[in-house]
């Protein structure tokens, strides 16, 4: 395979990813391992997205090229080398490597190992599509392959907008399920809604599994699209291309209601004005910005509690501080390893101090929280020296800034594969401009 066509084949499947991030297409299996109780639980059930397809093909494809590369006498070679690449950093992180094994020797160990083990290999999966864009960061710098990156990322949000609109000005899905996923939002009940001018009305949910996913992505999507009309602010753009661009998903982006999306694209929009505007700033110490965040999100439920008496006929945050609540329980069981990956809903009935969140099984909307129910101090333990290990220039400060909104009020950047698929995307790119693997 030459590597003009090559290039061009993760050209076009990256463009892929990019489009079926939003989507909630998925086929599913071993539903009859997601009851506890008698209730079936969504987040327990396995599922095989439609992302999933064009994220393995990139795999495929790189592992094919790498075997391709060789000579059949220079596979052992090869395969020798590889080990030695995994033994190596065993070797000179000895503590980190043992806290690892016994890590994801814990979840073969939980409730119900089937959804933590498919957890683990969901990590698995969108690692190596971290390591593969590492791996590739020339890629990024080629004309071609960043024009067709961007132009995946308008036609998306421009795609979710439209029909996001359509979904709140009719109230009724345009095609249904089989179109990328899209919610069937005839059936009323189960749905989120807000009140607008005394009226409930649903909510626009785009081809996603929740109207807070959906603000989540526009807002991301936006950022990207402004901090490019920004760089390129002197090149002569259509005022239609504007329009397009900012205007129509900035409307969308404001009838999800999500108060954690809106949030993330201010805290987006500063960071990258002052990017602009400030050439010289920079944030002087990423440790210890990165702790200060994990303490901020770990405070969160503490504000949510406080606020939460002033508006007494918002179920949402009640639910909210029953399930922090929850999670707190959990971490004080388990201490050191908590639940399990995955795991949080198959103990809410058990720990919630409320009949009404035990039949509202979600995770709890902090993924501070969550992280530390479902793998206690030993993830914690992990994070911490990950974080530490990073370099003192790094840029993933940035890209989770910009996330902290979202971590902080909703748990789908760990629990849903749009969300992971969104985490991995941002942190790699960062990654990508440095070298740290």
């Amino acid at each position: 395979m030459s590597s003009t066509l090559k290039s061009k084949i993760y050209q076009l499947l990256f463009a892929l990813i990019i489009f079926t991030l939003p989507s909630n297409l998925f086929f599913k299996f071993g539903e009859s391992y997601a009851y506890v109780n008698g209730l079936q639980i969504d987040y327990l059930i396995p599922k095989f997205y439609l992302s999933d397809i064009f994220i393995l093909l990139i795999l495929l494809v790189w592992l094919f090229s790498q075997l391709h590369f060789f000579h059949i006498n220079q596979i052992p070679s090869q395969i020798k080398k590889s080990l030695n690449s995994i033994i190596d950093p065993i070797e000179k992180n000895p503590i980190l490597a043992s806290l690892a094994l016994i890590f994801i020797t814990r979840q073969l160990l939980t409730i119900h190992p089937l959804a933590s083990v498919w957890y683990l290999v969901k990590i698995l999966e969108f690692s190596l599509l971290g390591i593969f864009i590492y791996k590739h960061r020339h890629l990024l710098l080629l004309r071609n392959f960043k024009k067709t990156i961007l132009l995946a990322t308008f036609f998306t949000l421009i795609f979710q907008s439209l029909l996001a609109i359509y979904q709140t000005y009719t109230q009724t899905s345009l095609f249904g399920y089989l179109f990328f996923g899209e919610p069937n939002l005839i059936n009323y009940i189960g749905l989120a809604k807000h009140t607008i001018g005394g009226v409930e009305k649903i909510l626009p949910y785009g081809t996603t599994a929740h109207p807070n996913i959906l603000g989540g992505i526009l807002a991301i999507y936006l950022i990207f699209a402004i901090y490019y009309l920004l760089k390129n602010s002197k090149k002569s753009l259509s005022r239609f291309a504007i329009i397009l661009t900012i205007l129509i998903p900035s409307y969308a982006l404001y009838l999800t209601h999500s108060v954690s999306a809106w949030a993330t694209f201010g805290v987006g929009i500063f960071l990258i004005t002052a990017k602009k505007m400030l050439p010289k700033f920079k944030i002087s110490s990423p440790q210890k910005t990165l702790f200060l965040s994990l303490s901020f999100i770990l405070l969160t439920p503490l504000l949510i509690n406080f606020f939460t008496p002033a508006h007494p006929k918002n179920p949402s945050l009640y639910r909210r501080i029953y399930l922090s609540d929850t999670a707190l329980q959990m971490f004080e069981k388990s201490p050191f390893f908590g639940v399990g990956l995955n795991n949080f809903t198959t103990r809410v009935e058990k720990y919630s101090r409320t009949k009404e969140v035990a039949r509202f099984a979600q995770p709890v909307h902090n993924i501070g929280w969550l992280f530390l129910s479902e793998v206690g101090l030993l993830g914690a333990i992990i994070l911490l020296i990950l974080i530490y290990k990073l370099p003192k220039k790094s840029q993933l400060v940035t890209p989770f800034l910009i996330l902290l909104p979202i971590a902080a009020l909703d748990h789908y950047l760990l629990t849903t594969q749009s969300g992971l698929l969104l985490l991995t995307l941002m942190l790699s790119k960062e990654i990508s401009k440095q070298k740290v693997l």
